[in-house]
């Protein structure tokens, strides 16, 4: 009887974006497409990546109006906050 695979809702998703985001950048600055990327390649085979469902820029300028974020030089990174 063959396994049956683990699905993650995009709710779940939602849910641990922001933190999932601010655990990326605090290994280290990204470009928006090096955190889609780094995203995608953490929920392969589990999620099918949709970027109108997750909006990386709503959330991304989220989390900077909350000072946990800075724009600096074509990447984001974690903010002493």
């Amino acid at each position: 009887m063959p396994k049956k695979r683990l699905q993650i809702k995009d709710s779940q998703i939602k849910k641990n974006l922001k933190w999932h985001i601010l655990r990326l950048l605090r290994l280290d600055s990204r470009t928006k497409q090096e955190l889609i990327d780094k995203l995608s390649d953490m929920y392969i085979g589990y999620w099918q990546i949709n970027n109108e469902l997750i909006d990386i820029n709503f959330n991304l300028n989220r989390i900077a109006n909350e000072s946990l974020i800075k724009y600096y030089l074509y990447k984001y990174e974690i903010t002493e906050s």
